[in-house]
């Protein structure tokens, strides 16, 4: 019966801690984007999102994210966001 309930224990544990990482940083991350060049177009995939200089939530969820800054007369930077694990909570 001890086992079963020592089992138990870890199992609950295991489930707390892998929701863990959304519970600390939440669903959704704060991004500033800045340019040497004011009123350039943020792009998240096929969405504008805002202009230079930029600051705005994105969602978590997504395993990567690709986004476009561009402005007519100026090279075009694309960023690759990726979504990492916070080394503090493992």
């Amino acid at each position: 019966m001890k086992q079963f309930l020592r089992v138990l224990l870890i199992l609950i544990l295991l489930v707390c801690f892998i929701g863990c990482a959304t519970i600390m940083d939440g669903s959704y991350q704060v991004v500033t984007i800045n340019s040497n060049v004011e009123g350039a177009t943020v792009s998240l995939g096929a969405h504008v999102i805002g202009v230079t200089p930029f600051v705005g939530s994105l969602h978590r969820n997504e395993k990567q994210q690709r986004i476009v800054i561009s402005k007519e007369g100026y090279h075009t930077q694309t960023i690759e966001l990726t979504v990492r694990p916070n080394p503090l909570i493992y």
